[in-house]
C-alpha cells in the first residue's frame, strides 16, 4: 500500500484560464484549457474533480489531493447541497473514493513547481476542456445585460422610456437621479391621468381641458400646449437648449434642477381637472 500526492492547481490571466492536475510518478501531468469567461474558482474546482476521477481508477492506492485554493475547499466540504454540478461531482467521486483525503496547502512552493513543469511541457500536451462550466459572475452580469438590452431596445412597451434613456444603463442612472412619483411615472411611460388615457376607459373628454385645441397627450403638455409655452422656455433655459423638443428629452434627467422644474409644472397640467372638478 503506497500514498501518492495529487496537485490540483487553476488559474486565470491575460492568455486565458487554465487548470492543472500533477500525479505521481510515472503519471503524466495534466493541463486544461478553459473558456475565456471561465474564473479561476471554477478552474480550481475542474483540477480537482479530475484528481478525483484519476484516484477512482486506482482503489488499492491512498491519494491525498492537494489545494491551495480555500474557497474551493470550502465550497466542497460545506456546501450542501451543492451549488453547482460541478461541486456535486466531486463530492460524489469523493463519497465512493474512500481511498481519497483532501488537504490544503498554505505553502505556494508546490504549486510554483507545477507551474514551472506544466509550463517547461509542449503546448500540444495541453487538453482542451469542454466541460459545461456555468460563465463566471462577469460574463453572467454581461449576457443579462445584453439580453436586457435586446428587449429594451425592441420592445413596443418601452418606446416612451428610450426617449429619455437610450439603454438600459442610462436608464438605471437616470432612475437614481428623478425623484419617483406618479406625474414622473406619466412622463416617463405616456400613461397616467392624461385625457386620452381617461377617455379609453371612460366617457371623458381627450381633449386638453387648458387650451381645447388638442387631445391631451403627454407630448402635447410637453410640447405643443400654449398654456404652458413659458414653463418650457424655463426648462429649456435650465437646460441650456433653445427648446424643449423630443430630441432634448433624454437630457432633462441628468439636471435635476430642470428635471424637478418640468415635473412641478406637468402636474398642474395633469391633475387641473380632478382640482377643478
Amino acid at each position: 500500500m503506497t500514498s501518492d500526492s495529487q496537485r490540483g492547481n487553476g488559474s486565470q490571466s491575460s492568455e486565458g484560464v487554465g487548470a492543472g492536475v500533477i500525479l505521481p510518478p510515472p503519471l503524466q501531468t495534466i493541463q486544461l484549457k478553459l473558456h475565456q469567461e471561465c474564473s479561476a474558482f471554477q478552474a480550481e474546482l475542474l483540477a480537482i474533480l479530475y484528481a478525483t476521477k484519476i484516484t477512482m481508477n486506482f482503489p488499492k492506492e491512498h491519494f491525498i489531493i492537494a489545494s491551495d485554493c480555500q474557497s474551493a475547499l470550502s465550497a466542497i466540504c460545506r456546501s450542501w447541497p451543492p451549488r453547482t454540478q460541478l461541486i456535486a461531482e466531486i463530492i460524489y467521486n469523493l463519497h465512493f473514493s474512500p481511498n481519497v483525503h483532501s488537504a490544503g496547502s498554505k505553502a505556494t512552493a508546490v504549486f510554483q513547481e507545477m507551474n514551472w513543469r506544466i509550463r517547461r511541457q509542449r503546448l500540444q500536451h495541453i487538453l482542451i476542456c469542454h466541460y459545461p462550466l456555468p460563465p463566471s459572475q462577469r460574463a453572467s452580469r454581461a449576457i443579462a445585460l445584453k439580453m436586457w438590452t435586446d428587449l429594451y431596445m425592441q420592445d413596443y412597451s418601452t418606446r416612451n422610456l428610450r426617449r429619455f434613456a437610450a439603454t438600459p444603463k442610462l436608464l438605471l442612472q437616470m432612475l437614481r437621479n428623478i425623484k419617483h412619483g406618479s406625474t414622473s411615472t406619466t412622463i416617463l411611460t405616456g400613461h397616467g391621468y392624461i385625457q386620452t388615457d381617461l377617455a379609453t376607459v371612460s366617457k371623458e373628454d381627450p381633449t386638453c381641458p387648458h387650451c381645447q385645441d388638442e387631445d391631451q397627450t403627454v407630448d402635447h403638455l410637453l410640447f405643443t400646449c400654449p398654456t404652458f409655452q413659458y414653463q418650457r422656455f424655463q426648462t429649456a433655459t435650465l437646460l441650456g437648449i433653445p427648446n424643449i423638443c423630443s430630441g432634448s428629452l433624454e437630457n432633462l434627467p441628468r439636471k435635476k434642477s430642470a428635471w424637478q422644474h418640468l415635473i412641478n409644472w406637468t402636474s398642474t397640467g395633469i391633475v387641473y381637472k380632478s382640482k377643478k372638478t
